[in-house]
């Protein structure tokens, strides 16, 4: 049994944000911040800087910062949206600059991910390809077996393409 005539199920089928980015990517760095602040003695320093991060301005629920540090294996994609937007704040002095500027790659990829319209498509591309390229290669720098054992950072390459075809990558999410 072959796909109907015209359908190319990996270009017609979109890379989804919310289990590529935010339960992939994000979850995958978060993973690793955690082991290093736990690891340095600084995890509690960080939950107060969680705390404290000002949400006036940023498109996110409530922090619970409380909530996502005790249950911190247990966090769904919400908390993942709203941890790749403050990290970089959260940890900065904390963690090492390598470390800081992923999450920074990591929240600038979610902004553009998250983006509902797209003035010039061929910029916007430009842009979330240099920005996927950017938290590719912290991934590999920070952590160099995720780019073996963890498909979502392959697959990250494949969102260009499919926004160029499907439009806004919030057009096709599933949350």
């Amino acid at each position: 049994m072959g796909s109907p005539a015209g359908l190319d199920v990996h270009r017609d089928t979109p890379v989804e944000p919310l289990h590529t980015h935010l339960l992939g990517v994000v979850k995958y760095f978060w993973a690793q911040t955690v082991w290093v602040l736990e690891k340095q003695a600084k995890f509690t320093v960080f939950q107060a800087r969680l705390n404290s991060v000002a949400k006036s301005g940023l498109n996110i629920p409530n922090i619970l910062a409380d909530y996502m540090c005790r249950y911190r294996g247990a966090l769904i994609g919400k908390h993942f949206k709203t941890i790749s937007q403050v990290m970089s704040f959260a940890v900065c002095g904390l963690v090492e600059d390598n470390l800081q500027n992923a999450w920074l790659a990591v929240g600038d990829l979610t902004v553009l991910l998250w983006e509902t319209e797209i003035v010039s498509m061929s910029t916007y591309l430009k842009q979330l390809r240099k920005c996927i390229d950017s938290v590719l290669d912290y991934a590999v720098t920070l952590s160099p077996g995720l780019l073996t054992e963890k498909n979502k950072l392959h697959i990250l390459l494949h969102i260009p393409d499919h926004i160029a075809r499907h439009g806004p990558a919030l057009l096709f999410s599933t949350e």
